[in-house]
């Protein structure tokens, strides 16, 4: 027979994320936690514990009841859940290299003697009449001066290439033979969701 929880459905479940909840289960037992999200499909919650570095998936279908201990979270703390199983580290470099794409960009047009500003995450060039969104290509120009369009979109064409970032990134291999092959790739299980998780523990009621 279908439990209470799971005839609840997606809208209640998602209601609950970001939560801090007491999951109390058929069988007696009961977890307590933030949630991190609820399956759509299954009704299984994932629950994080940042005391004891805990993710604990309780099963949808060994669900009670579910009750609500803390709706406000911490600005802080909400964040840090936002962020639980992403990895910083690409979207961050993204990131650095659009702000120095968006630099070079910025001083190039300014030399060519045309007003620019930065506008958001973008560019305003000659007081709006263009805008050059990220990443700052040919195509990524938007305006309906197509006089004022067209001379933007060519000194992205011609703009200098950064050699700078070619400084910064050294020499390239070496050409001549280099040493044998190294060890293999490790067998060993790969990160995990971050370093404040010391314990990924699935909860099977």
């Amino acid at each position: 027979m279908e439990s209470a929880w799971c005839r609840l459905g997606p809208a209640r479940w998602s209601a609950l994320t970001h939560k801090r909840v007491a999951v109390h289960a058929d069988n007696g037992h009961e977890l307590r936690g933030l949630v991190v999200t609820v399956d759509p499909v299954s009704a299984s919650l994932v629950l994080v514990d940042f005391s004891s570095s805990e993710v604990q998936v309780v099963l949808g279908h060994a669900v009670k009841e579910v009750q609500i201990l803390d709706q406000n979270l911490d600005p802080d703390l909400k964040t840090r859940l936002e962020t639980l199983f992403r990895d910083p580290g690409p979207d961050q470099d993204r990131s650095l290299d659009l702000d120095r794409i968006r630099t070079r960009l910025l001083d190039w047009i300014r030399l060519n003697r045309i007003p620019a500003e930065p506008r958001g995450a973008g560019l305003e060039v000659a007081g709006g009449v263009v805008t050059v969104n990220p990443p700052f290509r040919v195509q990524d120009c938007v305006g309906l001066n197509q006089v004022v369009l067209d001379r933007v979109q060519r000194l992205i064409q011609n703009q200098p290439p950064d050699q700078d970032r070619d400084q910064d990134q050294g020499p390239g291999p070496a050409t001549g033979p280099g040493p044998g092959p190294g060890p293999g790739p490790a067998t060993g299980p790969g990160p995990g969701p971050g370093p404040d998780l010391r314990l990924f523990l699935f909860f099977s009621l």
